[in-house]
């Protein structure tokens, strides 16, 4: 509380101490912090200056197994080697929680020397090799802390092994998404020079790093590389240009394809086709897999399964990523962790549950009948209670969230099902209105009807969330209860209701207002639907199939972006009116005070050609005059910027207060002549349509 009352220069000068302290931590203190930190839980390293680590290029190899340690340091060897810089093998001795670092002092030193051993066994010339023990309560911060403290540039892991139970692969996948190094594991090594390396492509980010890295290893042993590609399906025209421009785009990425070959098959078996080509090449380098809308780096999949089933020397590869980008990914992993996880029954049920809604059965048509039948009565009575009720029968929004699942997996068969069911939904709805207008009694426009032929970029917003909320909750079993509720925030049958009674009276105003809030529900819908699904993990089998999935999302943001047009003119045009009416209503308030009489039934009208109309009844307990009248319109046109026709409808009152018993007293006006009304301006008025009409409205006793 005291700070709060501190002079402002008094906060300046604490401020400025405060930034001095941050940076003489961050340059001097931290460093001091570290070595201090390193002393204790490490063993075996050779510090060196943190100048020196920032031009050194260093390969952190993290051994997890003794026994098994020689393929992934001799691989570190031969990435160290190729950059001239030091390699550093490490493992990691975890502590128990709350137990001091010294306990484990004496096992780190005999755990060092059995690394330096195993190292000194391997006999690797040219290449400098540091051994390391860290002690840490957690195997993946210990890596990272190292990763870090020694300004590590390349970091290798051995093969992930299924006996070592799921730690392993937590560690590894902790690794990747919280350090932007390059990552490599090892599957088997040779002591022999590779030449030949096989680099299959699958359409990961990571592709073009595997191939740099292969072209490196290349180079020095006068070898090549093979850009292999497998295209799924018959090796007709138009797959076989696709297949080489997708392998033409990786290449694009590399500086130059010097020893790089190119070559494309047509295979159903890809994984085995990609074994069958490597048993007469010396190494094969793959990507790590990427998948989702956010191209997250994925420890399974396709080169994983290579992978364990090869018999030739096998690294997987993660690209090293820019700061921005390393700051992307970091920021959309921390906010998609909380994203529930779906099993593969999961995606497999709603998988199912798409295709059954995409198809229009008769149950669909005849819940959309009389869900429209319902919306229309409503629509005429304006009765919102019936509205609703026909929102929550109509089951338009199921073969819309197939379209939108559809371009989230690729699927195209299941796009057309779920847009030509939605379609014919459309139609029908459109007709069953459009008959009930033709044959029933003329029914007069009401506000739930003009409600829905002035659509704003509001709207559109409601549309999105919408369309949001419906995708998560399909996906979600246990939420299967907000689904009604999704139905009614839609409103997709009310608008196509109002589309049919325009047809029917011959509005066509009404009904193109009307349906472009319709249009503009189905693309908002659509897109949100489609980008919750590949949040929520839902993805197309095929890499190559990514760029079907942004085209066809392209086309419905390019669809919103056209329907924005109108909704913001609409939207200006709202937003003006209900600035003249606050405007025209202070006015009137302020001219005319309560002890000098009261303003009841404002009706405020825009005129196609003649300005804008005003008019109100006025209960006056003093005298007004013409002059007064007049005064008022003046003062209205220069505030609107308008002409104003101007009707005044003044009752000669007095008021009185009825104290009725210790209440409030209540003032009443009490009339002392018949109503006469005094009209100012003579043109004709011509009432069009008006969006807000008062509520209350005063009758005076005679």
């Amino acid at each position: 509380m005291v700070l709060a009352f501190l002079p402002f220069w008094d906060w300046v000068i604490a401020l400025i101490w405060l930034a001095l302290g941050l940076i003489y931590y961050f340059t001097n203190a931290r460093k001091r912090t570290i070595i201090h930190h390193q002393q204790d839980v490490l063993v075996g390293s050779e510090m060196l200056p943190e100048e020196d680590k920032e031009h050194i290029y260093t390969t952190l190899v993290y051994i997890d197994n003794l026994e098994n340690a020689e393929p992934a340091i001799q691989t570190g060897a031969a990435l160290t080697r190729l950059k001239q810089g030091r390699l550093l093998v490490l493992v990691i001795l975890e502590l128990a929680a709350g137990a001091a670092p010294e306990t484990k002092r004496q096992e780190a030193e005999q755990l060092r020397q059995a690394l330096a051993d195993k190292i000194g066994q391997l006999d690797i010339p040219d290449v400098p090799v540091e051994s390391m023990v860290r002690i840490s309560h957690k195997t993946a911060v210990g890596i990272r802390d190292t990763i870090w403290e020694e300004n590590a540039d390349y970091i290798i892991f051995s093969a992930l092994d299924s006996q070592k139970g799921p730690q392993q692969k937590d560690n590894i996948a902790y690794i990747i998404n919280i350090i932007s190094k390059e990552v490599a594991i090892v599957y088997r090594s040779s002591s022999e020079a590779a030449r030949n390396i096989l680099v299959p492509l699958f359409g990961s980010d990571h592709d073009a790093a595997a191939l740099k890295l292969a072209q490196e290893i290349a180079q020095k042993n006068d070898g090549k590389v093979i850009a292999f590609y497998q295209s799924p399906g018959k090796p007709t025209a138009k797959r076989q240009k696709e297949a080489r421009s997708f392998v033409q785009s990786i290449l694009n990425k590399l500086d130059n394809t010097q020893n790089i070959e190119e070559k494309i098959i047509f295979n159903t078996k890809v994984e085995q086709g990609v074994l069958d080509e490597a048993a007469d090449e010396d190494m094969i380098i793959m990507g790590l897999r990427t998948e989702g809308i956010f191209r997250q780096t994925q420890l399974d999949g396709r080169p994983f399964h290579v992978a364990q089933k090869s018999s030739v020397p096998t690294l997987l590869i993660k690209r090293k990523e820019g700061i921005i980008q390393y700051a992307v990914n970091r920021t959309i992993g921390l906010l998609t962790n909380w994203l529930p996880d779906l099993t593969a029954k999961d995606r497999s049920t709603v998988a199912l549950d798409m295709r059954h809604k995409a198809v229009g059965d008769p149950d669909f048509y005849i819940l959309l009948t009389l869900a429209t039948a319902i919306a229309y009565f409503g629509l005429v009575q304006n009765s919102t209670a019936v509205i609703i009720g026909a929102m929550l029968i109509a089951p338009l929004m199921n073969p819309m969230m197939s379209i939108a699942f559809g371009i989230s997996v690729a699927n195209f068969k299941l796009m057309g099902q779920g847009a030509n069911t939605t379609l014919r939904g459309i139609i029908a709805a459109i007709a069953v209105a459009t008959v009930l207008t033709i044959f029933l009694p003329p029914q007069p426009v009401t506000n739930q009807i003009l409600s829905r032929t002035q659509p704003t970029y509001l709207d559109l917003l409601v549309a999105l969330f919408s369309g949001a909320a419906g995708a998560y909750a399909m996906t979600r079993v246990n939420l299967a209860g907000a689904i009604p509720g999704v139905a009614i925030a839609a409103a997709l049958v009310p608008p196509l209701g109002v589309v049919g009674y325009g047809l029917g009276t011959g509005r066509l105003d009404i009904a193109g207002g009307a349906l472009l809030l319709f249009v503009t529900n189905l693309a908002a819908i659509v897109l949100a639907a489609a980008l919750v699904f590949l949040i929520m993990g839902f993805q197309p089998r095929q890499d190559m199939a990514y760029k079907d999935v942004w085209h066809n999302l392209r086309k419905v943001l390019i669809a919103i972006l056209i329907i924005s047009i109108p909704l913001l003119l609409t939207s200006v045009k709202s937003a003006k009116q209900s600035n003249t009416e606050l405007t025209v209503n202070s006015i009137i308030q302020q001219s005319i005070s309560p002890a000098e009489g009261e303003v009841t039934n404002i009706i405020i009208d825009k005129q196609q050609f003649a300005g804008l109309y005003v008019s109100f009844i006025l209960y006056a307990y003093k005298s007004f005059s013409q002059e007064d009248i007049d005064q008022l319109q003046r003062q209205l046109s220069q505030a609107t910027g308008e002409a104003v026709t101007l009707q005044v409808t003044t009752i000669n009152a007095t008021l009185s207060i009825i104290d009725k018993g210790g209440g409030i007293p209540t003032p009443t006006p009490l009339l002392v002549d018949a109503p006469t009304p005094d009209l100012t301006g003579t043109p004709a008025i011509t009432r069009t349509r008006r969006s807000i009409r008062p509520t209350a409205v005063s009758t005076p006793s005679p």
